[in-house]
């Protein structure tokens, strides 16, 4: 019987495995989104301009996205999440927000407006009595920063006082503590006669919050807005701890380049003005629903977006929105971290950034966000 070769079933069979598994002569890559060619610059000088910013000021690590239309235009990861350790920045890092925890709070306010449970006009003084100046002071200056009270938390920029985080970093403030500190205080200037950021105005606001919604203020923002819209990484700390993986915080010292470590405050000092915490990807997701404020009432929306001359002539604020540089949103600044979340509503672009770096409650945002807007002017039509 005559023998049939196998050899030629083995040259075929490396050929089809060869031609299977052959890498192609150039990489193929699949886009959800395809990105435009103007991408291509905007990533470029954006990625040039965060190298610059962290230069500057001494950041280990930097967080930046951009997205039109829903479509990425950048997500960039820089440096590092621990100086110490050399751990990379991850998207899924938790956070501390700092005054973006303003965002949530103004809004679960106005939502309690629309469902006429509050006005905006009424008085402090049907809430927190013992305020001063609370018969002179409605809810309105509260939410926008034109009430005149003292804002006893920049005393925390330094070791000035009792309150300073940087002599007690680990110090837990109950409510009745700050509601001391606050009757003790004074009237900066006549409530509505101008602005001036308070963020005592906003540890007010949380309490008005929660007498109104006969419940705490960690459950209205969940109920109203975490659970809702899957921020599944945000939330109001109970203490200094994070529950997941996270990036750590610096100051920057007096001695240039060396980075002091402050990852673990106590946020409750700052608590419905700033104690938040949160991820890259929840805050792309809140940018966006805080920007179109669909969830308002549009006349409600039309008074919170009602920008009134702030800081300088190139910043407005609402109630509980800022206006910069053609974008809407808030800055974050908190010992440690400077968090930025703006939106332009007419474009459908968001922007986050997240610096790992930020001394006192004081941060760079307002200069990185208008450096981005003046790049994304340039390169994005």
């Amino acid at each position: 019987m005559k023998t049939i070769s196998s050899r030629p079933v083995i040259v075929v069979l490396f050929l089809l495995f060869s031609i299977a598994f052959a890498r192609p002569a150039k990489p193929v890559v699949a886009f959800r989104n395809p990105p435009k060619p103007q991408f291509v610059e905007t990533k470029k000088q954006i990625t040039a301009y965060v190298d610059t910013i962290m230069r500057k000021y001494t950041v280990p690590g930097a967080m930046v996205g951009i997205w039109k239309n829903d479509t990425t235009v950048i997500e960039l990861f820089q440096g590092v999440a621990d100086a110490t350790s050399g751990r990379p920045m991850s998207r899924v890092d938790q956070f501390r927000i700092g005054s973006i925890t303003k965002t949530f709070v103004s809004s679960a306010f106005l939502e309690l407006c629309d469902e006429g449970k509050v006005s905006l006009d009424d008085t402090v003084k049907k809430f927190l009595p013992m305020v001063p100046g609370a018969d002179k002071i409605t809810l309105r200056e509260l939410c926008g920063h034109r009430s005149g009270i003292h804002d006893m938390i920049e005393d925390t920029a330094g070791e000035r006082n009792e309150y300073s985080f940087v002599k007690n970093p680990k110090k837990h403030w109950a409510k009745s503590d700050i509601m001391n500190c606050v009757v003790s205080s004074h009237l900066d200037f006549e409530p509505g006669s101008r602005f001036n950021y308070s963020n005592t105005g906003y540890l007010l606001l949380g309490l008005v919050v929660e007498n109104v919604a006969n419940a705490t203020l960690d459950k209205v923002i969940r109920e109203r807005f975490i659970i809702p819209q899957r921020l599944s990484s945000t939330a109001i700390p109970s203490d200094s701890l994070f529950p997941k993986q996270f990036c750590r915080g610096y100051m920057t010292a007096q001695e240039p380049g060396q980075l002091v470590d402050v990852t673990s405050i106590d946020p409750s000092l700052v608590w419905s003005a700033g104690s938040m915490i949160s991820t890259f990807d929840d805050l792309k997701k809140w940018t966006m629903v805080f920007g179109e404020g669909a969830f308002l009432k549009p006349e409600t929306k039309m008074k919170r977006d009602a920008f009134s001359a702030a800081w300088n002539e190139s910043t407005g604020y609402g109630l509980g929105i800022m206006k910069l540089a053609g974008f809407i949103g808030h800055s974050g600044g908190i010992f440690g971290y400077n968090t930025g979340m703006f939106y332009n509503p007419e474009r459908k672009i968001a922007v986050v950034v997240v610096l790992n770096n930020c001394n006192y409650v004081e941060g760079h945002m307002s200069e990185v966000i208008t450096g981005i807007s003046k790049v994304l002017g340039e390169t994005l039509k």
